[in-house]
Formats: structure tokens, sequence, C-alpha cells
């Protein structure tokens, strides 16, 4: 009679720990990316570190790996004998699949809207910031000048011609989104029409850092969660008529495109000061 032990034949313990491999190495990316971001939000390296190594060279590159490692792992279930570990080798898959597919949206995001970072109400006469806020945009590594939007001119390549390349940051803004415009409220004197601004901005997490009620004017910082990207909003408010006018700048501290996300504020914003 033969004797049989419970370890399973050399080559299925082979292939569980290529799984248990696969499945440790899918897991370990989210945690990296988080540590990048949060360590970039906290000071400990530099955007350009946080974002364009660690995230996307390093995190696409291990993207990438897992991925294939993740299917080899698939494969040697679906092969070898006594055939387990499929919920590890499919999560082994799934998780760098969809990270690869959702940079692959984000890409196309970039790809279809314009590479500015500077919305405004009035792009021929936006509101400028103190110097202050001028100080501390001059701290950001890498950061982006504060350019009037018509003199604000895209990059230009022959090598990489976009509908986009050597246009004006007014003349995009205008074309991609028509309805960032100035708020007027009739009938509505300027204090009433600062508390609305005031109220406006704390409800959408903002951290106000001027508040000159008399002057109509406010200053404002949005920090994202991930990666720590400082927006610069400025707000002035002027009279038209019997009413109010409300004007408003959000422009990014630091990258080429915003991915739309300053017009968005813009817009939230906007809303509900009406």
């Amino acid at each position: 009679m033969t004797q049989t032990t419970g370890n399973p034949p050399v080559p299925g313990r082979r292939r569980d720990l290529f799984v248990r491999f696969a499945l440790v190495l899918t897991l370990a990316l989210p945690v990296f990316l988080v540590v990048a971001a949060l360590g970039t939000r906290f000071g400990l390296w530099p955007w350009t570190i946080g974002l364009g190594v660690l995230t996307m060279q390093v995190g696409s590159a291990w993207l990438m790996a897992a991925a294939v490692i993740g299917l080899l792992a698939l494969i040697l279930v679906a092969a070898v004998k006594p055939r387990r570990g499929w919920i590890a080798a499919l999560v082994a898959v799934a998780v760098p699949v969809g990270g690869l597919a959702y940079g692959n949206s984000v890409r196309q995001t970039a790809m279809s809207l314009p590479p500015i970072h500077d919305i405004s109400t009035n792009p021929d006469m936006p509101p400028l910031f103190s110097e202050a806020v001028m100080a501390e945009r001059a701290r950001s590594v890498g950061g982006n000048p504060v350019i009037a939007p018509n003199e604000n001119i895209t990059a230009f390549s022959r090598d990489n011609v976009t509908p986009f390349s050597g246009r004006s940051f007014a003349e995009l803004q205008r074309e991609a989104y028509p309805q960032i415009q100035p708020v007027v409220l009739a009938g509505t004197g300027q204090a009433e029409a600062y508390a609305r601004v005031k109220a406006a901005a704390t409800a959408l997490g903002w951290t106000i850092v001027t508040d000159d009620a008399a002057a109509g004017r406010l200053e404002a910082v949005h920090t994202s969660f991930w990666f720590g990207f400082k927006d610069d909003i400025v707000v002035a408010l002027t009279p038209d008529g019997a009413g109010t006018r409300i004007d408003a700048r959000s422009v990014s501290r630091v990258g080429r495109s915003d991915l739309g996300m300053n017009a968005k504020r813009l817009d939230a914003f906007l809303e509900q000061v009406k």
C-alpha cells in the first residue's frame, strides 16, 4: 500500500509560491502609491519626486510588471495540478489591470482638455493676487508663474502638434469653459455679496488667507488630499449699478495642466453665490 503525504507535488508547491509572490507584489503596489502621495503632501519629498518619479515612473513600471506576473500566475493556476489559488491569481491580475485602465483614462482626459492651469471669470482682466500669495507661490518647486491669460501661450512643438498648440490660455478657456462668467447679484450690496462669497468658500473647504470685506476681496487656497497640490483662488467684488459683480480666478501652483479642476472649482463656487 502506497503512503501519501499532505504535501502537494513539487510543481504545485512552486506554483503556490509564485501565486503568493504575485499577490504580494500586487497588494504592495497601492501601499507604495499611497506613501508616494502622502509623503508629498506632508513634505517628505517634492512633488517632482512623489508624482513624477515614484508614481509616474516607478509606479507605472510596477503596474506593468505586476500585470504580467499576475497573468503568469493565473496561467499556472489553470495548468498545474492541483488547480487552486484562483482567487489570489485573479486579484493579482485584476488590481494592476484596473490601475493601468485608470491611468489610461487619466491620460485620455488630459489629452482631451486644454493644457491650462489658470481659469478666470474675466480672462482679459483677471483679479490679481496679493504679494503675500505670490510669495507663497514662489516657494513651490517648479511652480507656475502667474501670467495674464491673454499672454500665456501653450507650448508649440512641431513633433507634437495638438489643437491647443501655440494658443493663449484665454482663447482656450473661452472655447473649453464658456460657462465661466462673472456673477452679477442685482440689488445686492457688497456686504451681503461678500457674505455669500465667504460662505461659499468655507463650504467648499477652502483655506481663507485674505478676508477683506471692506475692500470686497477674498483670497484662499485649496489643497488636494493626495499629494497636497495647492491651487490659489482670488475673488474680487465691484459695484455694478445697484448690485455687485463677483469675479474669481483659480490658478494651480504647479503642473502645466489641471485636468479641468480649476474650472470645476469656479463652477461650484459661482453656483453657490448666485
